[in-house]
């Protein structure tokens, strides 16, 4: 899904809309997501990959944005999205990014 074809697309600068928003590679007990970063926003050394956890029930899903962004910082606070019931993406203390998600059926 490109950001152009997101339901996000009249939020997004122009220059953006061929820019991938998800990707995603599915095999048995592996899978693996990516998008591209928004222009304008330089990529920072350390800061260009985040790890994706994937989760079965909002219940664990606000349990692992708890214990695992306690004393980072917070991109973007654990809620609802057109895709998941949860998503969050914050970087914990030690700098690692992260991404949760309780997807929604596709």
């Amino acid at each position: 899904m490109t950001m152009g074809e997101s339901p996000m697309k009249d939020q997004m600068p122009p220059e953006a809309k061929d820019l991938l928003m998800h990707g995603y590679l599915q095999a048995p007990g592996f899978a693996l997501m990516a998008s591209d970063g928004m222009q304008g926003q330089p990529p920072v050394n350390g800061d260009s990959v985040a790890l994706a956890l994937g989760v079965d029930s909002i219940e664990e899903a606000e349990k692992l944005y708890k214990d695992l962004s306690a004393g980072g910082s917070i991109k973007m606070e654990l809620q609802e999205t057109f895709w998941a019931h949860r998503y969050a993406q914050f970087a914990d203390k030690y700098g690692i990014n992260w991404m949760i998600s309780y997807n929604k059926p596709m």
